[in-house]
């Protein structure tokens, strides 16, 4: 039994390019009484949620004005929307899948995304329009059901 939970971590940190224990820090239950409280964490919860690359696809389509095939095309036409849409792949649609099935989507290697996805990062404090683009993609999310 050992030896098969040692592989399981030594794989799970691997895959998620971690260190140290799968099921480190402290796991506690509370009753939880005050309604104010309550509520507020069942929205932190829920709006903790996952997108599908979908759902975050039909979104940045929208707001370029181009088809999501288009924006997955390897030797895309529309650099920018596509780029938008690796950050924002990385950013909502990261639970559960990781940066290679993400990657693999978009035809590139994991450095191929973090690099688009760091471009972005660093273009958004001068742009003033791919920051309106993130705000309008983030608006769009909500409508989903992130960040209400």
């Amino acid at each position: 039994m050992q030896g098969f939970l040692t592989s399981f971590t030594v794989t799970m940190n691997r895959r998620r390019r971690t260190s140290g224990h799968i099921f480190q820090g402290r796991f506690k239950a509370q009753l939880v009484e005050d309604e104010l409280y309550r509520s507020r964490l069942s929205r932190y919860i829920h709006l903790k949620r996952s997108f599908s690359l979908d759902e975050v696809g039909d979104i940045v389509a929208g707001i370029f004005e181009v088809t999501k095939a288009d924006i997955l095309a390897r030797k895309s036409p529309h650099r920018v929307a596509r780029r938008v849409f690796m950050y924002c792949a990385c950013k909502y649609c990261s639970y559960g899948r990781s940066l290679t099935d993400i990657a693999k989507c978009f035809s590139v290697s994991i450095s191929g995304l973090t690099r688009a996805r760091d471009r972005v990062k660093a273009d958004l404090p001068r742009d003033k329009e791919l920051k309106s683009g993130l705000k309008k993609i983030e608006s769009g999310l909500s409508q989903c059901g992130f960040g209400q």
